[in-house]
């Protein structure tokens, strides 16, 4: 059952071409499932919408798609898990705290360096990450960052 949500998920995620609503929907049908399967009540979540929040051009790298796809790579899996990635262009993660925030950048070439997009959602009722947040920790990171180890 998971697994066929994972691969639905994939094609009506809003980042993936989908909806905010089609996600949701499968979101509460994949719950209902569960709890049809026999989920323990004291594990069963309310419903809730899931909200993606995106910031397009959310901050610049002073290097090519190539470097900076590396940088952020490794600043993700400092910050979490990554889930799916497509170099140097595109690439998805899970941070791990509270409770969990899916979290995808995109890569743009912007004249010798490149621009990065920022899209989170909320993978509990937990707190998460805003976008602006999640911007100020990768860059954070990226600025920790041997860049010349990483072009090595």
């Amino acid at each position: 059952m998971r697994a066929a949500f994972r691969v639905r998920a994939l094609t009506l995620h809003p980042d993936r071409g989908g909806s905010d609503g089609a996600m949701a929907a499968l979101i509460d049908a994949y719950r209902a499932a569960l709890e049809t399967a026999g989920r323990p009540k004291e594990e069963k979540r309310h419903s809730r919408r899931v909200r993606t929040e995106r910031e397009v051009a959310s901050f610049t790298v002073d290097e090519l798609p190539v470097v900076a796809f590396e940088g952020l790579r490794i600043a993700a899996s400092v910050l979490g898990d990554i889930v799916d990635e497509e170099p140097p262009y595109m690439i998805e993660f899970i941070v791990r705290e509270n409770g969990g925030t899916w979290c995808r950048c995109d890569l743009v070439p912007d004249a010798g360096a490149s621009t990065v997009s920022v899209a989170v959602t909320a993978l509990s009722d937990s707190p998460s990450l805003d976008c602006e947040g999640l911007r100020d920790i990768l860059v954070e990171e990226l600025n920790r960052l041997d860049w010349d180890s990483v072009t090595s």
